[in-house]
């Protein structure tokens, strides 16, 4: 019995030991899939830009209208993983147009896309999500999968000619009641999810937000849904993210939402998405990867 107690305690101390040593790991991945996710798109996945904006909860659209959809090949983060733990994600965009929103880094209350007025701070939120598929599609690919239901960077926004309201293809979506659901009609259908994250940036709450503004979200690692989603991407090799805002887009009138760099068939006019991954090495004796010692 000692002898188990001295050999824990030795086990414990050297953990403790080399954690202190323990250097973190980041890596950058480019875009690899860049979509402008919009029914009016006539160039899906060769444009320099893409905007974000909601319907004003019209009933012939989305109320989340215009969505990006953003790809990353996850090769060199899986095999990293292999060994490693990883400790934070975050996404990296850029703006595309100068002053056209005002920076708003909360989530407004849902009722306040119904009465503004009930909005406690300038501005609207940009939001990230997971994506979903629908229409025989079977998910999503960077255009290295043998599958032909895969939905790519230029395939059809929808399978249902001149109808633009819960019809695209590839959408926003989040875990409501443990299934990943479509959030586009979120508002006015009544089943309203948290994001996944809110942009960020450098800016004070209510600044207009000037063109080439960096703005990054950052994923919660804690909640579990997020982090299986996570995982599957991994697995699979690559990992797919919407962003969405319910800013007012006027027909008439100088723009009033984001408009972010896309890669435009690889001649980008700005800098594009990039995602960041910190992972930390996994200690002898950390069987289960949460930074502390398993000792049996």
């Amino acid at each position: 019995m000692a002898s188990r107690v001295w050999a824990c305690a030795l086990a414990l101390i050297t953990f403790l030991c080399s954690a202190s040593l323990i250097e973190a790991t980041t890596i950058s991945l480019p875009v690899a899939f860049d979509r402008w996710m919009y029914p009016f798109n006539a160039t899906p996945g060769s444009r320099a830009s893409g905007s974000l904006f909601g319907s004003g909860l019209s009933p012939s659209f989305d109320d989340r209208d215009a969505q990006i959809i953003l790809g990353f090949d996850m090769a060199e983060a899986a095999a990293l993983s292999a060994d490693h733990a990883l400790t934070a994600i975050s996404l990296q965009v850029t703006t595309a147009a100068d002053h056209t929103f005002e920076f708003d880094g909360t989530t407004d209350l849902p009722s306040s896309y119904i009465n503004e007025e009930l909005d406690e701070d300038v501005g609207r939120p940009i939001e990230l999500f997971g994506v979903g598929t629908r229409n025989g599609y079977d998910g999503l690919s960077l255009g290295n999968s043998s599958e032909s239901n895969a939905f790519l960077e230029s395939s059809p926004y929808s399978a249902i000619p001149g109808v633009f309201r819960s019809s695209r293809s590839a959408f926003a979506a989040a875990f409501i009641d443990g299934q990943l659901t479509d959030v586009s009609n979120a508002i006015s259908e009544n089943h309203w999810a948290e994001p996944w994250a809110i942009a960020d940036t450098i800016l004070s709450p209510g600044i207009a937000v000037p063109i080439e503004t960096a703005l990054r979200f950052d994923l919660p690692l804690a909640d579990e849904s997020i982090r299986r989603y996570l995982d599957a991407g991994f697995d699979q090799g690559e990992l797919f993210f919407a962003l969405t805002s319910l800013h007012t887009a006027a027909q008439a009138g100088p723009a009033s939402y984001p408009s972010l760099y896309l890669d435009a068939g690889g001649i980008s006019l700005g800098p594009t998405a990039t995602l960041h991954l910190e992972f930390e090495p996994v200690q002898a004796g950390d069987f289960n990867h949460d930074g502390t010692l398993n000792l049996h």
